[in-house]
């Protein structure tokens, strides 16, 4: 699946919220537990490499609880995959994310809502490249995220979650096969996809 199809398919799950849906009033103290699957495009930003897109698969698991009926604070944890073949070899790019945000929903009673974060991410391109062998690219740089979405109830406790958030991991020092090269490694990934929410 790729990010325009993941897109098309968020927007598609999001049709019935013009629906009424019997949920459960959010409370200040509630929990919730929000697990999803999408697709995600990232752009590398390095100080020896031209940035392009690619094109993976994204996941995300958020635990939450409620400051109130309009705002919940959650933890998150998220990732990006891409398998991909240039010329010179193949690799496996990975994104890992871990973060604080804030949910803010303008109406107590309705499921729309905004958010922002930050943390630390990890990146790792495992590179085989036919005149060199095996390369390890890595870093451990801090992360911020602002997103969107829209919970549409599925009963008193359950929702499904159509969402789509931009991360951008800023530049930090990379390493080579665990070695310190001097350059800096960064990315921006955007993640569209569906999300089951329970609480």
């Amino acid at each position: 699946m790729n990010f325009r199809a993941a897109f098309a398919v968020a927007l598609l799950a999001a049709l019935p919220a013009t629906l009424p849906a019997q949920a459960a009033p959010r409370r200040a103290g509630g929990f919730s537990l929000a697990a999803g699957v999408g697709a995600g495009s990232t752009s590398f930003s390095c100080d020896a490499c031209v940035s392009q897109r690619d094109d993976g698969v994204g996941a995300v698991l958020r635990l939450g609880v409620n400051a109130s009926s309009h705002l919940t604070l959650a933890a998150e944890a998220s990732g990006w995959r891409a398998d991909y073949d240039a010329l010179r070899g193949t690799g496996k790019a990975r994104v890992g994310l871990a973060q604080l945000v804030l949910q803010w929903y303008p109406s107590a009673s309705a499921g729309a809502f905004v958010k922002a974060g930050g943390g630390v991410a990890a990146i790792r391109d495992e590179l085989t490249l036919n005149d060199v062998g095996s390369v390890t690219v890595s870093t451990r740089n801090p992360a911020f995220v602002v997103g969107a979405g829209w919970e549409v109830g599925l009963g008193r406790h359950w929702a499904v979650v159509p969402f789509a958030d931009l991360n951008v991991v800023s530049k930090g020092d990379q390493t080579v096969n665990d070695a310190e090269t001097g350059e800096r490694l960064g990315a921006t990934l955007l993640h569209a996809g569906v999300a089951i929410r329970v609480r």
